[in-house]
C-alpha cells in the first residue's frame, strides 16, 4: 500500500462527520471521492478480511456527503456511486450506507434503468 494511500486511511473521518463538516470540503470533490472508493473501500469491501471500523467511518463521511446542501456534492457521488456501487459491490457496500447513501444507490440505479435487489427494499 502506498503511502498516499495509508496517509487517506488513517486520515478517514471519524463517526462524527455530518453534512455540515462535509459542506466545508473544499477542491476537487470528485476526485475525493473517487479516490476514496479506488483506494479505500473497494479494495475494504472487497477483503475476506473486511476492516469493518475502516468501512464504517467511509460510510459515516458518505453518509453526510449524500445528506449535503450542495448539489455539486452530491452530484458527484452519484457519479462515483454509478462507477463503483453498480455491480457485485453495491450489495456488499448497502448494509454498511446510511438512509440518505442508501437512497442515492437506489436513485442511481434507477437512474440507470435498473431495478435495486429486493433486500434493498
Amino acid at each position: 500500500m502506498s503511502d498516499r494511500v495509508r496517509s487517506r486511511i488513517n486520515s478517514a473521518p471519524s463517526d462524527e462527520t455530518n453534512s455540515e463538516t462535509v459542506d466545508d470540503i473544499k477542491g476537487d470533490h470528485y476526485g475525493l471521492l473517487w479516490e476514496l472508493f479506488a483506494y479505500v473501500l473497494e479494495p475494504a469491501l472487497g477483503s475476506a478480511q473486511r476492516p469493518e471500523d475502516l468501512v464504517e467511518r467511509c460510510f459515516a463521511f458518505l453518509e453526510g456527503v449524500a445528506s449535503s446542501v450542495s448539489t455539486s456534492l452530491r452530484g458527484n457521488l452519484d457519479v462515483v456511486i454509478e462507477d463503483y456501487l453498480s455491480g457485485s459491490l453495491g450489495d456488499t457496500a448497502y448494509p454498511f450506507a446510511g438512509p440518505a447513501f442508501q437512497a442515492a444507490m437506489v436513485r442511481n440505479l434507477a437512474d440507470q434503468g435498473g431495478d435495486h435487489p429486493e433486500e434493498w427494499r
